[in-house]
């Protein structure tokens, strides 16, 4: 009995050691990603943009585009201007799918100051080892002021051979380039979404 209590609280001390040791920065990223996902999944409806595009692209097939803005807004100066609204970009969701072979998931996060602060990337990739086999790849990017700050891996390649790790650096070209790609991506959807709102605004 006194063994498995002294296990325990290894296990317990260990636990808390590494809790301890997270960086606050990806907490706070945590915290803006649950938030973001709460009000996604409220009652009352969540401002959004949605953009749909069809493609047909060679040796590949159709492809349908969803692009999705998340967002909060306000009356800026209701008195002055009723129709002048402040925007503040949250979440972007970018769903789409190859000739229904695959499902591909990726969201860019922002923080109160629009940056870009988090990348989510989800494939479901169907194999032709039965109806219901797939392959599930996810990659998660947290940034501080545009530096990759932790990578998080975990995928498998048509082989079978898998790669799961956690990096706070440093990190293998693989991740820093891709992290660069998906912060410069972030940066073009926020500032798509700006556009957006600016032509669409009545006067």
């Amino acid at each position: 009995m006194k063994r498995t209590l002294v296990a325990i609280l290894g296990i317990l001390a260990v636990s808390c050691a590494v809790t301890a040791k997270e960086d606050p920065r990806v907490e706070h990223i945590r915290r803006l990603y649950q938030d973001a996902l709460r009000m996604e999944a409220a009652d009352a409806p969540m401002p959004v943009h949605e953009v749909k595009f069809e493609s047909n692209l060679a040796a590949i097939g159709n492809q349908t585009t969803r692009v999705t803005f998340v967002y909060t807004s306000w009356q800026a100066d209701p008195e002055r201007d009723p129709y002048l609204m402040g925007h503040r970009l949250l979440k972007v969701n970018v769903r789409y799918n190859i000739a229904a072979m695959s499902g591909f998931l990726v969201e860019y996060l922002y923080d109160e100051k629009e940056r870009p602060v988090f990348y989510y990337a989800r494939e479901e990739t169907e194999t032709y080892k039965g109806r219901d086999s797939k392959i599930v790849n996810e990659r998660r990017y947290y940034f501080d002021n545009g530096s990759l700050i932790m990578a998080m891996v975990n995928s498998t390649d048509d082989d079978g051979k898998k790669e799961k790790y956690s990096a706070t650096g440093p990190f293998n070209k693989k991740d820093t380039t891709q992290g660069r790609i998906a912060c410069q991506n972030a940066e073009r959807y926020l500032k798509f979404f700006r556009h957006m709102v600016e032509i669409e605004r009545l006067k």
